[in-house]
């Protein structure tokens, strides 16, 4: 036979049953909160201008509008590319006779400019957020497309709908 529980045995099993009965409870509410329709937050259409100084001719040949913006960071979609020109490079020379700097091509390098359209959200703050990350010009952004992956600086915001 069994000998009774004494009053120490009591209080344990109270102080396991309390621990028990609050877990479950939080258990529950966490349930309820991830169960609960989030409010929409409004979306802006958008677009924003990335820029590649001085990158080698070979690596933007297999660049097309539409292709998906990733955030090489973060691995989250921020926008298809709209738009994209490629210019030539130029960089600051010096000229030894003449004892001045002046710009010069960078022969085999090009400026690769990206347009992108994304759907993002406008913060109190006036920042732009993007998936979360927070875009402002002169950001350096890590992107990666299917065919081209580099670090670009944010030159220029616009919204669309506004």
């Amino acid at each position: 036979m069994a000998k009774p529980l004494t009053r120490f045995d009591r209080a344990a099993v109270a102080v396991f049953d309390s621990f028990f009965f609050l877990c479950l409870l939080l258990l529950c509410a966490v349930f309820l909160l991830l169960a609960m329709p989030r409010a929409s937050v409004p979306t802006d259409e958008l677009t924003y201008t990335v820029r590649f100084p001085r990158l080698r001719e070979a690596y933007v040949t297999e660049i097309k509008e539409g292709d998906a913006v990733l955030d090489a960071v973060g691995k989250r979609s921020i926008g298809r590319v709209v738009s994209y020109t490629v210019e030539p490079a130029y960089g600051d020379s010096y000229d030894m006779a003449e004892g001045r700097l002046f710009r010069a091509p960078y022969p085999g390098y090009v400026t690769l400019t990206l347009v992108i359209r994304a759907a993002g959200q406008v913060q109190p703050t006036g920042e732009i957020s993007l998936s979360g990350l927070m875009l402002v010009r002169g950001r350096s952004l890590s992107l990666r497309l299917p065919n081209f992956s580099g670090t670009g600086t944010v030159s220029d915001l616009a919204l669309l709908n506004s």
